[in-house]
């Protein structure tokens, strides 16, 4: 394979977001929590939204993950069932990619 996959820019690009939410979402969660340690329960109700919201949107940023995943595994000939691990994937390109 001599041409970068655009799956791989993809799914790298989508691991970046990935990264970037689940962080947002932790930080989300940690000010959610310390609300409700110190009963601050109006700013509770107002951050749940908030939450469930980055919740959706991680939860669409994995579906794509699965689904570019899985074009990646066909471009390297590597079985789809089950999924390839993503050091799977890794182990099957060049290092400069």
């Amino acid at each position: 394979m001599k041409t970068r996959p655009h799956s791989l820019d993809v799914l790298i690009a989508c691991l970046e977001r990935l990264k970037e939410r689940n962080i947002e979402w932790t930080k989300l969660a940690k000010g959610h929590h310390d609300d409700m340690i110190a009963g601050r329960f109006l700013n509770m109700e107002q951050g749940i939204e908030s939450l469930d919201r980055m919740l959706l949107e991680i939860g669409e940023e994995e579906d794509l993950r699965i689904r570019v995943t899985l074009e990646l595994a066909e471009v390297l000939d590597l079985p789809d069932d089950p999924p390839p691990r993503l050091a799977d994937l890794a182990a099957m390109l060049p290092t400069e990619w």
